[in-house]
């Protein structure tokens, strides 16, 4: 159909067992006509007392057979708990073209 629905739940224990990450992704998608509308959200928290939270929103618009145009805008924001620091947000804008041939 034309709605598409993803998540996905992701515990690693990367370099050691002290620095643990658990990462929690969902994502909706929605297509009509040459639109596809798109949004995700993405949790990782560590043990280190790290959390990231990113927000993506996208479309894509196919204009002709192989040829798209997409763009999309993410929003991050990273914290450090317990050090007193190192927190940041970001944005992000991205837009391009693909063709296929």
């Amino acid at each position: 159909g034309p709605v598409g629905v993803g998540a996905a739940y992701v515990s690693d224990n990367l370099a050691n067992e002290d620095d643990e990450s658990d990462t929690i992704v969902v994502g909706v998608d929605y297509t009509t006509g040459p639109f596809k509308i798109g949004a995700s959200y993405l949790n990782e928290d560590r043990e280190n007392d790290q959390e990231l939270d990113r927000y993506s929103g996208g479309v894509n618009y196919e204009y002709g057979p192989g040829m798209s145009f997409r763009g999309t805008l993410t929003f991050v924001d990273a914290e450090e708990d317990g050090t007193g620091g190192d927190d940041a947000d970001g944005v992000a804008l991205l837009v391009g073209t693909q063709v296929e041939f």
